[in-house]
């Protein structure tokens, strides 16, 4: 898919043509019900070909809202802002403020194995300028740098409503989760990429390994790397 054809349209409009129905013949309906969504020029902010992933993410975003669930966004691994143009734009619409961490010049060689000596210098093609470039500034806050290094520098007392981990590789993903779960607020969805791929066992591994002792389950998505997402459970524990 060349960027001359998402420029004129013609992208977005294939991808709505498929969209659930609430997006297509109901569009009128979901928009008198207060529908923050516009689908059919918000895809062109998600930048990419993956129909299952956007409108995924359009679900959830829409279930958020409905369910009025207070927090923040936060992606973690940016890449070149695909996906945090989209979600910075609607945490904009919402009133609220997403969070950006990424070396922002690929993978650091500290998260790297032996055997992960061939992806050195991956995902550099990018820099924190372009980025901020495509996804604006306002209400959004760019953290650059090795996570968890760069933890100390988000809110201590930052809660969160939707987190998008996407940063491949094993222990990035293992400290994402370990960061973000107990702040993200009661209904909030976790957001992780790749994990059916079968590109990236670290971050499977991490994954199933984060979850095995906790109440919440992943669900598999059907989106072209098979990300998996979990709802953080309203009532978490019984006594």
């Amino acid at each position: 898919m060349t960027q001359s054809t998402v420029a004129d349209g013609s992208w977005a409009d294939l991808l709505i043509s498929r969209a659930p129905q609430k997006y297509i013949e109901n569009i009128d309906k979901y928009r008198s019900r207060g529908g923050i969504l516009d689908p059919q020029t918000d895809i062109l902010k998600f930048s990419h070909n993956d129909q299952a992933r956007f409108f995924a993410f359009c679900l959830i975003i829409d279930q958020l809202a409905k369910d009025n669930i207070g927090g923040d966004f936060a992606e973690l691994g940016v890449f070149k802002g695909h996906s945090a143009h989209f979600l910075a734009t609607i945490a904009r619409r919402l009133g609220r403020t997403t969070y950006l961490l990424d070396t922002f010049e690929g993978f650091d060689a500290k998260d790297l194995s032996d055997d992960d000596s061939r992806l050195k210098g991956a995902f550099a093609d990018t820099s924190l300028d372009a980025v901020r470039a495509k996804v604006g500034t306002e209400q959004t806050i760019f953290v650059e740098g090795r996570f968890p290094d760069t933890a100390a520098r988000l809110p201590d007392d930052g809660t969160y409503a939707l987190v998008h981990i996407d940063c491949d590789l094993g222990e990035p993903m293992a400290e994402g989760l370990k960061y973000f779960y107990p702040r993200v607020r009661p209904g909030g969805f976790i957001i992780m990429h790749d994990y059916n791929s079968l590109y990236w066992d670290g971050a499977e591994m991490a994954i199933d390994q984060f979850f095995s002792d906790k109440p919440e389950s992943i669900v598999p998505l059907p989106d072209l790397c098979g990300s998996v997402v979990v709802r953080k459970n309203k009532q978490t524990y019984y006594d």
